[in-house]
């Protein structure tokens, strides 16, 4: 089985295409997901639910910043504190809209995942989903965790998933940041009702040497993986060592 192998880059401003000038990347102003560090509310956090079986708490045990943050804790298969949902454009039409979520996590005797996510919604129904890989067990002080995903195809809404399955120790969250980010899609007879089968792989073969191809890769990798496509896990972790030992030389 092949073995994933998780890496950090960091996410630029700009996407480079070949042949052409810098493309520059719209952001979007404010944070997407209200009360981002749980500091609003009266018996619950406000725009935050608990779904799944385990201990939640709320409250000021442990806070990155301020006084409160979001707890997790003896979780069983599905655990999260899921945010009120964000609007997504998933057509493809005439955008690629990269969503970035991260937040502040801390971890005490942790044993299963800790990690997080945003899940893809259409008409009440999730049909997709972006992950971070899992944090290490045990016991770390804060931390910041950050996913860059595209939604789901056909995708109208997000949601961002604080998550722990399977952990009898802890886990404490805060300061979720979420923005969004566009680059135009030019290649593609978008808005004539095809549909697009990967918006990663669509991503890449029009922006091949952006400074998101490497997260598209990587989210290529985690679906791959998923679905026990092994062959194309191989050839990606190829593609992406490629990519990096490129890297290495330019520098």
């Amino acid at each position: 089985m092949a073995t994933r192998m998780t890496w950090w880059v960091l996410l630029g401003a700009l996407a480079v295409v070949p042949g052409q000038g810098p493309v520059a990347a719209q952001s979007a102003d404010g944070d997407m997901v209200p009360n981002p560090s749980a500091e609003v509310g009266a018996a619950q956090p406000e725009g935050w639910t608990s779904r799944g079986k385990a201990t939640f708490a709320w409250g000021g045990e442990a806070a990155h910043d301020g006084q409160r943050s979001l707890k997790i804790r003896y979780s069983d298969v599905d655990a999260e504190w899921s945010s009120s949902p964000f609007k997504v454009d998933g057509s493809y039409a005439t955008e690629y809209p990269w969503v970035v979520v991260s937040a502040w996590v801390k971890t005490e005797r942790t044993s299963g995942l800790t990690y997080l996510r945003i899940s893809w919604w259409r008409d009440g129904q999730e049909i997709g989903e972006g992950r971070t890989a899992p944090l290490p067990h045990g016991t770390a002080d804060w931390a910041r965790v950050r996913l860059a995903a595209l939604p789901a195809a056909g995708a109208t809404e997000g949601r961002v998933g604080l998550c722990s399955q399977g952990n009898v120790g802890a886990a404490w969250f805060d300061d979720v940041a979420t923005s969004l980010t566009t680059l135009p899609a030019s290649r593609h007879s978008l808005g004539q009702g095809e549909p697009v089968a990967s918006p990663y792989q669509a991503f890449l073969d029009e922006y091949p040497k952006a400074s998101w191809a490497a997260d598209a890769l990587e989210r290529l990798l985690a679906l791959d993986e998923a679905a026990g496509r092994w062959e194309d896990v191989v050839d990606r972790l190829r593609l992406r060592a490629k990519a990096a030992a490129a890297a290495e030389r330019a520098d």
